[in-house]
């Protein structure tokens, strides 16, 4: 497999293999070329060629990770890292009329503040996680004092 080409469906691929080509292959060739075509390519259809072929899309089995580091990225989450920069912060709006440059400046704002409510958010929901996961009890240890 030299080259492969995605397909729209995603279920089939397009392969590039080099093969010979069967004699009714070769005649089917030679009938739809031109005579001075026959000339220069009638010999070297019989050796190896590259030919495009669909096939079957193989998936791929994912990879077995490790159990500790899983855990490592369950102890060290981290989202995305967003920046003012991202929503239009610090832009130069001067090329606007003054109603759009003030219309801009409150809709960075808003962006902004929704921004660091999604940081948030996740960095609780993240850290939630994490304490939920620590205060499971483990086999063979009592918390209970009787």
């Amino acid at each position: 497999m030299l080259y492969a080409q995605s397909a729209a469906s995603n279920v089939v691929e397009k392969v590039c293999t080099k093969r010979t080509l069967s004699q009714a292959e070769v005649e089917q060739r030679l009938q739809t070329m031109t005579k001075s075509a026959r000339r220069q390519q009638g010999d070297l259809l019989s050796t190896a060629v590259n030919t495009w072929l669909w096939q079957a899309k193989v998936k791929q089995k994912p990879k077995p990770s490790a159990s500790g580091k899983h855990q490592k990225s369950l102890l060290k989450p981290e989202p995305p890292r967003f920046t003012s920069a991202a929503v239009g912060h610090g832009e130069d709006w001067s090329h606007l009329n003054k109603r759009r440059q003030r219309a801009r400046k409150l809709k960075v704002q808003r962006d902004l503040n929704w921004m660091w409510k999604l940081q948030n958010t996740r960095r609780d929901a993240a850290l939630q996680i994490l304490n939920s996961q620590s205060s499971i009890p483990r086999i063979g240890t009592s918390t209970d004092v009787a």
